[in-house]
């Protein structure tokens, strides 16, 4: 696979890795008929948010110390089920979690996520 094409393919895994953790609790909380609402998850009373953003900055490292693709993949994999592992913890899903969020605190999250990927796109 040329180096191109490889970057086109992490950058890809990336935006799904960190668009879509949690998707799979998503499912179960809907085929199981137990609601999942935003009322009952408290950003600030269980942690959720430093958890994540600990996870996504650990990510971050990990890149720059051994930047290439596959690690780079390999990492953004960790650290969706590392994510998806936290809401399942906390009962929530990520978009039900983010809803919750406030305004500071999404601007939080949404910059480290951009920054992780910034940090992916550096890779060729």
């Amino acid at each position: 696979m040329k180096t191109s094409s490889l970057w086109k393919a992490v950058a890809l895994s990336a935006c799904i890795v960190l668009g879509t953790a949690c998707a799979s609790n998503d499912k179960k909380a809907e085929s199981s008929g137990t609601p999942e609402t935003a009322e009952s998850v408290s950003p600030a009373e269980n942690g959720i948010l430093e958890e994540v953003l600990e996870l996504i900055e650990n990510g971050i490292s990990e890149v720059k110390k051994d930047a290439n693709p596959q690690k780079a993949m390999m990492v953004m994999k960790e650290t969706s089920e590392s994510i998806d592992k936290v809401c399942e913890k906390h009962g929530t899903t990520l978009s039900e979690w983010k809803k919750t969020l406030s305004e500071s605190d999404l601007q939080k999250y949404e910059k480290t996520t951009a920054d992780f990927l910034n940090e992916c796109k550096k890779i060729k």
